[in-house]
């Protein structure tokens, strides 16, 4: 139905198309409600600037989608890593040195047996240990063979 100086004049089916509507004539107001779906939305219409903020949310983004080359430098906090999410294996071997190591990290019970050589001990420590061994290894007991005295005791009475 169209309306003309107020009289209403029925259409016919497809009686008004692009080429009878004016320009700007169709207006967010006069779209009824659901009527954009996604069908009429043009392949790469929606451009990053048409999207409000925050109307992407976690829900909205693929499983897998983002990836390292997604990721900004510096993107990724400490306050964004889980409790126990690093494991050993996931640290590149010869990463940790001691500036990575708090303060009283590294006890007795954490240390490999036989890890520690003279060779990763402090010079004058071990120079100590060394001397240390020369001095028990020149220790040296001598054992004389014994000798058996045998006291004899005369009595008045010749026993």
């Amino acid at each position: 139905m169209a309306s003309f100086y107020g009289s209403v004049i029925p259409l016919g089916p497809n009686s008004v198309g692009t080429r009878e509507l004016k320009d700007e004539a169709v207006t967010t107001q006069k779209l009824a409600n659901d009527s954009v779906t996604t069908e009429k939305i043009k392949d790469g219409a929606v451009t990053e600037e048409k999207l409000a903020e925050d109307s992407i949310t976690e829900s909205k983004i693929k499983d897998s989608a983002v990836t390292e080359s997604r990721l900004a430098e510096n993107s990724v906090t400490e306050s964004k890593i889980q409790n126990d999410a690093i494991t050993g294996d996931k640290i590149k071997d010869g990463e940790v040195g001691e500036n990575e190591l708090a303060n009283d990290s590294v006890t007795t019970e954490k240390i490999k047996d036989g890890a520690v050589t003279e060779e990763k001990l402090a010079e004058e420590f071990a120079k100590k240990v060394n001397d240390t061994k020369a001095k028990i290894d020149a220790l040296s007991i001598t054992v004389e063979e014994p000798t058996l005295i045998i006291k004899t005791t005369v009595t008045e009475d010749g026993a």
